[in-house]
């Protein structure tokens, strides 16, 4: 294997740079082998001096040293050679969002998931905008619809391009695929090795494909075996994949813990994007390994089908409670109570009070009469 200097000044004749761990884990590997040779020497003249015997009597080892099992063995690099390795950068798919990796896209059925991976991929393909404002680079995609029909999809996509004339050919949909451990990933690897510019494939939905969970496994094990295959060959790849997966019915404090099935899907992943709904509207939800922190409040246009990013979800929803704070009071012909302007904004009782706790501060509202709120123009 070759060993790649990195321009370093080298501390003694063995110091190597290497590029990847692989390369690490060789180094030195003579030097290991003899001293593996030594101490079997030293073990075999121990054993022998014990059964009384003399040394050419014994045995050698069956034992098979370290470096005869190399081939099973992880692969092993000092922190001094992780300080020169070089590694290339991390590619964005759609910047803020989706990083190279794999990455569950979760929802509840019909909350518009595919909507959004298709945009994704349309904006990939094309080099084009993701969310209407997030400038992505151009690659090759592969969009997995399984649970569309091409009539369906040519639909959608009208919907979300009606004034581009020339689709991208470096979009590429199939609308069957075997499971993951039957033939699934050589049909991902098989498109990958034949596209000059790989970057982004959607598996929508990943129950199509979900390998089956052997009889002894756990639901965790099965879960975990399952997205680690598809975290490995988008590592292998170099390419962001996005299985898109449905919510348990069962709400969670953590949004990221809704995925149905056990936290084995989620841990294997390196990114998880939550698309949530409640009473104050829909939020994405993000955590992940290379990205940071998620919480967006998002808006869905039915006309274009494109999801759009309002901005972050806490601010969004507190100008927006602020707002309608503000009307209802200015419309109220005397001073209200916060009991009765959660009656009349829909908004939660702990919302109300917060906000016209800041709100107070600000000079926003007034309260002339203790527990009672108004308008500073009433």
């Amino acid at each position: 294997m070759t060993r790649v200097n990195f321009g370093k000044p080298m501390r003694d004749q063995q110091s190597k740079y290497y590029k990847d761990p692989h390369e690490a884990y060789v180094h030195g590997e003579s030097l290991r082998e003899q001293a593996d040779q030594t101490n079997a020497a030293a073990q075999a003249e121990r054993a022998t001096r014990a059964n009384g015997g003399s040394h050419n009597d014994a045995k050698p080892s069956t034992a098979a040293s370290p470096h005869q099992a190399k081939e099973k063995a992880s692969k092993l690099y000092t922190a001094g050679d992780l300080q020169w390795m070089t590694f290339p950068p991390l590619r964005f798919i759609v910047p803020g969002y989706l990083v190279e990796g794999l990455t569950i896209l979760v929802g509840k059925p019909k909350r518009g998931k595919s909507w959004m991976a298709l945009d994704w991929v349309l904006a990939v393909a094309h080099g084009g905008h993701a969310f209407g404002t997030i400038q992505c680079d151009v690659g090759d995609c592969l969009y997995m619809a399984l649970e569309d029909s091409p009539r369906r999809v040519q639909r959608r996509i009208r919907q979300l391009l009606p004034k581009t004339t020339e689709w991208s050919s470096r979009l590429t949909f199939c609308h069957t695929m075997k499971r993951l451990d039957k033939g699934g990933l050589d049909e991902i690897r098989a498109w990958a090795n034949n596209v000059p510019l790989r970057h982004l494939v959607v598996i929508d939905t990943f129950t199509r494909v979900r390998p089956a969970r052997d009889k002894n496994e756990t639901p965790y094990d099965a879960d975990y075996r399952a997205m680690s295959l598809l975290q490995e060959l988008a590592a292998e790849l170099g390419i962001a994949i996005v299985p898109i997966h449905h919510q348990r019915k069962l709400d969670s404090d953590d949004p990221l813990d809704t995925a149905s099935g056990s936290t084995g899907l989620t841990g294997a992943a390196d990114s998880v994007l939550v698309l949530g709904r409640d009473g104050q509207g829909t939020t994405l939800t993000g955590r992940g390994r290379d990205i940071d922190d998620i919480e967006a409040a998002l808006s869905f246009d039915k006309t274009t089908g494109r999801w759009s990013i309002l901005g972050d979800a806490q601010e969004v929803r507190r100008s927006e409670s602020r707002a309608s704070i503000l009307d209802v009071l200015k419309a109220a012909p005397e001073p209200m109570t916060p009991a009765d302007i959660a009656i009349m904004t829909g908004l939660d009782r702990n919302t109300v009070d917060a906000q016209l706790h800041r709100m107070m501060r600000s000079g926003e509202v007034l309260s002339r009469i203790r527990g009672r709120y108004s308008h500073p123009e009433r």
